[in-house]
């Protein structure tokens, strides 16, 4: 797995290219304005990028066209308005609902043939891979793209995605995640990392149930009875 990894060196985006991706023509969905999802859209605002977003907080949604994005009436009117959608959700139940849900990204009139999906969203990694596949199956690319760096990190774009996915779509990913992180990673295909994080955190889980044991066993020996 960790051959797998590859950092590339960032260089910022040039004006002329932001203004191009920002045209009418080519917004950028977001769903999802949460603490950090917010401040990620926000950063996308701040590069040039024409943003049309939905969240069922609709005061989210209004501090963000305040700062000069706009809205959408649903996951599937997002998805129908852009061409690249970026999805930042609490959970795999918020992500498959998002996704596959009535009015969904996925549903009839939503993404097109040849959408890029961006999921940053921290979920597992059957989760990640079930969504990729229905995407395939309408004939959109979705990237799993889980970030580090919490909320500051978000504020000031600072954030480090751990991207999974074929590789043209990861470099187009990435000029999109530069407005809004500092350190981009292919990690290979989609669920890799998270596939990664799983397994350190059952070996750690592992690791505290062992020593539980060994601590409870040591108090209740007879030697010190």
């Amino acid at each position: 797995m960790h051959a797998m990894l590859a950092l590339r060196p960032l260089t910022a985006l040039p004006r002329s290219f932001a203004r191009g991706m920002s045209s009418g023509s080519n917004p950028i969905g977001f769903i999802g304005l949460g603490q950090m999802g917010s401040r990620m859209a926000e950063n996308l605002v701040k590069a040039g990028h024409n943003v049309v977003a939905f969240d069922v907080n609709k005061e989210a949604v209004q501090k963000l066209v305040a700062a000069g994005g706009s809205s959408a009436e649903s996951p599937k009117a997002v998805a129908a308005a852009a061409r690249v959608v970026v999805t930042m959700l609490p959970s795999n139940p918020h992500v498959r609902s998002v996704y596959c849900g009535i009015d969904g990204i996925l549903s009839e009139g939503g993404a097109r043939d040849g959408a890029l999906l961006i999921d940053c969203s921290t979920i597992e990694p059957g989760v990640a891979k079930e969504v990729s596949a229905a995407a395939s199956a309408r004939g959109a690319t979705l990237v799993d793209a889980p970030v580090s760096g919490g909320t500051p990190g978000a504020e000031k774009a600072t954030l480090t995605f751990m991207v999974g996915g074929p590789k043209d779509a990861f470099t187009d990913a990435e000029k999109i995640l530069q407005a809004m992180g500092r350190k981009i990673v292919h990690c290979g295909d989609v669920g890799n990392f998270a596939d990664l994080q799983s397994h350190h955190r059952n070996h750690s889980e592992a690791w505290v149930r062992q020593q539980s044991f060994a601590t409870t066993w040591f108090w209740q020996s007879p030697w010190l009875l």
